[in-house]
């Protein structure tokens, strides 16, 4: 959750405690494309690409917490794109940091966004969405966090004992203050209202971003928290009042904001912070045609498949919804657990996180790529966080998917999915060669191949109903379920993929 891992522990302990309690196209990879045909949308219960596929996608976090609080500072690139992009990620939840869009009242950095949008033009030309998130962990950097600029800090003169992360949450009465001023609108310079301020910037790096290719949607803000409530929320009540009050009031506002300048690029609105380590969330559904539920996972994994069931009850199958954050932990199993039932829910998934860095990351929190200003091959990749992180899966689907699933023990890859005679565009898996370094055999109900370069399958449907689709490794190859991770250097595997298809 951003919050890298002091928090980890403590919501291990509330979960244990509290939420264990009860029920509470065409082209091989899609890369660059007009605009209309390379963004989000929405349909019902699913996100969907410009053809009317369902998306679902596999990513990580990258975020910059230290100033110019751009991913190109952390020295993200296209080397990081093509290595994400080879090893099967198709998204990347991308920070944006308030205090960089407007260090000054009104006026917005240009320069911050142009970096930004090199970011997400590089991405895009691997075939990778991008999800903008405001991104902010305790505020600003007087309470040892990041996000919002220092003119929109009203802390009331109290005290600020910088108790560190996540602790200023839940005893900074100087952090308390700054977020209840922000949640309550109160008036910053100009006499205008902060949240306004903050809506009003959301709306101009939406219009920035409106027609951008590659952008899958805009997460309004990471992991709200109340303020002055913070300790009463972290209890087995939640925060109701604080969620169904001012946080839907915010997300009502910058939503409100957004759409008079973008119509249809999906928002992604998130509970409250708590909620992510398994207490209870209230919050109400935003009811704008092309919103995204997004939540975040760091319970212990007995406590994962509960915190599902709970997401699946909370949309309702009215809405999409996204885990925008789970991971940041040493313990694989952990993340590939979550995977697993990512994969039974039909969830895309981001994890926590590309490259740690700043004050709320935890030194115990590993990064996939040590240093991104260095090439991520060799020692400067965390092969255990990659062996967890990357898998086959169905990043685009020709119709409506009923089943998902993945056995890392014979590296077996089941699909089945309703097909839809409106989607002309192949159904897009990915099968990377590090779990594949030998090749891979295809079998294929109710479609026919279409393509298989470099670790993406294409497969046009042609029932009319069912399509199932199996992907397991050649069978003229021995089984390993190491993945085979030896084969080659991760990104870059040694052996040339092979790939057999049965078409029945």
């Amino acid at each position: 959750m951003s919050q890298r891992r002091g928090w980890a522990g403590w919501g291990a302990v509330l979960v244990c405690g509290l939420a264990l309690l009860g029920p509470a196209a065409s082209q091989a990879r899609p890369g660059p494309a007009p605009w209309s045909r390379d963004r989000a949308s929405t349909h019902g219960r699913w996100l969907i690409d410009g053809y009317g596929r369902t998306l679902l996608l596999h990513g990580l976090n990258v975020v910059a917490k230290l100033p110019p609080d751009t991913p190109a500072s952390l020295g993200f690139g296209n080397d990081d794109a093509r290595f994400l992009a080879t090893n099967g990620f198709t998204a990347v939840r991308l920070g944006v940091i308030y205090a960089g869009v407007e260090p000054r009242p009104g006026t917005y950095d240009q320069s911050y966004l142009n970096s930004i949008a090199r970011t997400v033009a590089v991405l895009s030309s691997h075939g990778i969405y991008t999800l903008l998130d405001f991104h902010q962990d305790q505020y600003n950097e007087q309470f040892a966090g990041e996000g919002f600029p220092n003119w929109a800090v009203q802390n009331g003169g109290l005290p600020n004992p910088q108790l560190g992360f996540p602790g200023n949450y839940f005893g900074d009465p100087a952090l308390g203050h700054a977020f209840s001023a922000f949640f309550a609108n109160a008036r910053g310079p100009g006499g205008v209202g902060l949240e306004d301020r903050y809506a009003a910037a959301w709306q101009h790096v939406a219009k920035r971003f409106a027609h951008t290719p590659g952008i899958l949607g805009y997460d309004l803000i990471n992991e709200p928290a109340p303020g002055t409530e913070d300790s009463a929320c972290a209890s087995a009540a939640g925060c109701p009042d604080f969620e169904r009050g001012p946080l839907t009031h915010l997300y009502r506002n910058v939503s409100s904001a957004i759409r008079r300048v973008d119509k249809t690029t999906p928002i992604f609105y998130e509970p409250v912070i708590t909620a992510g380590a398994g207490l209870p969330t209230d919050l109400p559904r935003l009811n704008d045609p092309h919103a995204v539920y997004d939540w975040h996972l760091y319970v212990a994994p007995q406590a994962q498949a509960a915190m599902f069931t709970r997401a699946d009850t909370r949309t309702g199958g009215q809405e999409p919804q996204f885990l925008t954050e789970f991971g940041s932990t040493v313990d694989t199993n952990t993340i590939v657990n979550a995977e697993d039932l990512a994969d039974r829910h039909l969830v895309g998934w981001m994890e926590w996180t590309y490259f740690s860095n700043g004050s709320t990351d935890s030194a115990g929190t590993p990064s996939l790529v040590n240093d991104p200003h260095r090439p991520p091959t060799g020692t400067n990749i965390d092969l255990a966080q990659l062996d967890a992180l990357v898998r086959p899966y169905a990043s685009a689907i020709a119709g409506i998917p009923t089943g998902l699933s993945y056995d890392p023990a014979t590296r077996t890859l089941t699909l089945r999915y309703r097909h839809s005679a409106a989607v002309t565009a192949p159904t897009v898996i990915m099968a990377p060669k590090l779990v594949y370094p030998d090749g891979h055999h295809i079998t294929i109900h109710g479609g026919r191949l279409a393509g298989d370069h470099d670790g993406v399958i294409t497969i046009d449907s042609t029932a009319k109903r069912l399509v199932t689709i199996i992907v397991t490794p050649d069978r003229g190859q021995p089984g390993n379920p190491a993945h085979g991770r030896r084969a080659g250097q991760p990104g870059n595997p040694g052996s040339t993929s092979i790939a057999k298809a049965v078409v029945m």
